[in-house]
């Protein structure tokens, strides 16, 4: 983003567009999909399958052992729609049901219990038991049950899950052997020192949702954020309710367990899909990995190492982060370009007119008109050299009409410089 007037060199200017384009650009390099119309990128374990636009998924991820399905899901979505519209409208376009929980509240289940540790990474091979899978006794600290809530007592800051007892005995089938911190390591000198790091049920629900960028809460953060939410409840209106839920653009990570039985057999087939819901500009990302549920903790460690492979743009970057560039001859024109925003918070779809004369004002005839992306940002490129009466922006949200707080008088455009202006909005009695 410009921050303030400059000389623009003979560059490529780029603006939003929600129109679909040609066959996405793609390509597999050994375990990794990168995409780069959309700029995304995942890596795939090793042994896993990739195949590209599998119905409609962009990309399908599967594990050797055909059990876990790993699928990305790309929307083109209006200016306007917000997080929970992209929500809405990929669970009903791709299928996605089931009781809806999120990782925090499998988190959460875990607390208090036992430190339960998950398989070697890697360990499937289609037996009953996985390869490799470390056997532990998992007993109770010393002085009582885990009661839960802090690293300490799930675990989450002792590598064995035995805060202030006895290390566990745990025993690795396959060339491995301990090393001094409690580790293990490949015993192949050939192959390399290979640690494997043990991981408990808890700590790989954490490290789940801390590949999306949202923070485990403990008992207190909870605690605190229900009593914060309820103060905030309390003044909240209309307007700012719209507004708190476009400014959440953050990953959503969401679970769903559902069941479907067979009329036939009889036989019940329960799957878990762990779903993480982004919007990106216009882009709406869908993530599913599915998995039979009594399998889940068996591939945690493979979901996380997927999920945490991904590479999303911000803001920028791919045809549709901020999609067609068009040539300006900076000689000739001159750009302005800024955002629009209401109490600081940006807004997406606002229509942004420039006029030329008052008369064209009053007869609502715009030079030239664009609408703001979804982090609010805006862009009128190729303005002939002069000063303009006017530049405001106006748009809806929700039932809310939102106009101009203060319209922006005799904008000046120089040849080769861009402009970056901020317009701030209020509600329309």
């Amino acid at each position: 983003m410009i921050k303030r007037p400059r000389q623009l060199p003979a560059i490529l200017l780029v603006v939003l567009t929600s129109a679909v384009g040609t066959a996405a650009r793609s390509s597999i390099d050994g375990q990794t999909y990168s995409n780069t119309d959309y700029g995304f990128q995942v890596t795939a374990p090793a042994g896993w399958s990739i195949e590209q636009n599998i119905g409609a998924a962009l990309v399908l991820l599967q594990s050797p052992d055909g059990e876990v399905a790993f699928r990305v899901f790309i929307d083109l979505m209006s200016s306007l729609d917000t997080p929970a519209d992209h929500r809405e409208k990929a669970k009903g376009r791709y299928g996605i049901r089931g009781r809806e929980t999120t990782v925090q509240e499998l988190i959460e289940e875990w607390e208090g219990q036992s430190p339960e540790y998950l398989p070697l990474p890697g360990a499937y091979r289609g037996e009953e038991e996985p390869v490799g899978e470390l056997d532990h006794e998992a007993l109770p600290p010393e002085g009582g049950e885990d009661e839960g809530g802090d690293g300490a007592e799930t675990g989450m800051d002792d590598p064995t899950g035995e805060a202030g007892g006895e290390p566990m005995e745990t025993v690795v089938e396959g060339d491995a052997m301990e090393v001094a911190d409690g580790s293990f390591a490949d015993a192949d000198p050939d192959a390399g020192e290979v640690i494997i790091e043990e991981m408990t049920v808890m700590e790989g629900l954490i490290a789940l949702q801390q590949t999306t960028g949202v923070p485990y809460k403990d008992a207190a953060a909870r605690e605190l954020e229900s009593e914060q939410v309820e103060e905030q409840t309390e003044q909240l209106d209309d307007l700012a309710a719209v507004l708190r839920e476009l400014a959440a653009s953050e990953p959503r990570l969401t679970t769903y367990d559902h069941s479907v039985t067979d009329p036939t057999s009889g036989a019940t087939t329960n799957t878990r899909h762990i779903v993480c819901y982004l919007l990106r500009n216009t882009v709406g990302y869908t993530i599913q990995a599915s998995v039979p549920k009594e399998r889940f903790r068996h591939h945690l460690r493979d979901l996380i190492a997927v999920f945490t492979s991904m590479r999303i743009p911000a803001l920028e970057g791919g045809r549709y982060g901020r999609a067609d560039a068009i040539e300006m001859d900076p000689q000739t024109t001159g750009v302005i370009t800024g955002r629009v925003l209401i109490r600081g918070t940006a807004v997406p779809g606002a229509t942004v007119a420039l006029y030329r004369t008052r008369d064209d004002y009053i007869s609502r005839e715009p030079y030239k008109t664009t609408t703001s992306n979804f982090i609010g940002e805006f862009q009128l490129v190729g303005v002939p050299p002069g000063t303009y009466f006017l530049l405001e922006a106006d748009a809806e949200l929700g039932e809310e009409r939102l106009g101009t707080f203060q319209p922006l008088l005799d904008v000046k455009v120089r040849r080769g410089f861009a402009s970056f202006v901020n317009l701030e909005l209020e509600r329309v009695e």
